[in-house]
């Protein structure tokens, strides 16, 4: 990992292995490799990162995230975000996922 990455960007990465998860990407992102992640296809089982939920416990689904799992829809604006089915019946819209080397907001179920 990139010694200029952020503390946040180290929690949500230190997050996602810890629960022995890998962290989802967006496939415009192409830094899968530098975060061990997987870049994201239609029909992929995703939940949200467990340090999402610390930095922003209330008002999830302003930023597209459910408590639970989901189901990858596909990609939404320009390639560069992510769209999400979560099993609770919203529709999470442009999820950042890798966007701008900030965001590791959801993992592989």
């Amino acid at each position: 990992m990139s010694n200029s990455a952020s503390d946040w960007t180290r929690r949500q990465i230190d997050a996602a292995t810890n629960v022995g998860a890998q962290l989802v990407l967006q496939p415009a992102c192409n830094r899968n490799t530098w975060t061990g992640g997987v870049a994201a296809v239609s029909g992929m089982r995703v939940r949200a990162n467990p340090a999402f939920f610390e930095m922003y416990p209330v008002d999830t689904m302003r930023w597209g995230i459910s408590i639970g799992e989901g189901t990858v829809l596909g990609t939404c604006d320009d390639n560069t975000e992510l769209r999400v089915e979560w099993d609770d019946g919203n529709v999470g819209m442009n999820i950042k996922a890798g966007k701008g080397c900030e965001y590791w907001l959801i993992t592989s179920v």
